[in-house]
């Protein structure tokens, strides 16, 4: 699964129009800063683009906690009580894993 429009908060934590990731989107690299994460991406399989968005606070250092920078993200959904987060890992396998929002639990 990749990043799309139809989950209705993935537009806050990525503060960019769906049209810009969408099913063809191969996200090449992230790297994880403390206030923003930095995203190297392929949108037409030729071009590789460089995308920054700063998230909401103290999510950067939940990933960072989990996940270095080769990991390849395919896909970052945000509800309000929890996280998911789909990568491929070193082995190239794909794994969804949940991140339970310890800072906004309601």
């Amino acid at each position: 699964m990749f990043w799309s429009g139809v989950e209705k908060s993935v537009h806050d934590l990525i503060n960019l129009p769906s049209q810009k990731i969408n099913e063809s989107t191969t996200f090449l690299n992230a790297t994880i800063n403390k206030k923003s994460i930095n995203l190297r991406y392929m949108a037409d399989g030729i071009n590789s683009y460089d995308m920054t968005y700063v998230e909401r606070e103290n999510f950067s250092s939940i990933l960072q906690d989990k996940f270095c920078a080769e990991h390849t993200f395919k896909n970052i959904l945000d509800y309000n009580y929890e996280i998911v987060v789909t990568y491929i890992d070193n082995n190239f396998q794909i794994i969804s894993e949940v991140l339970l929002d310890k800072y906004n639990c309601k």
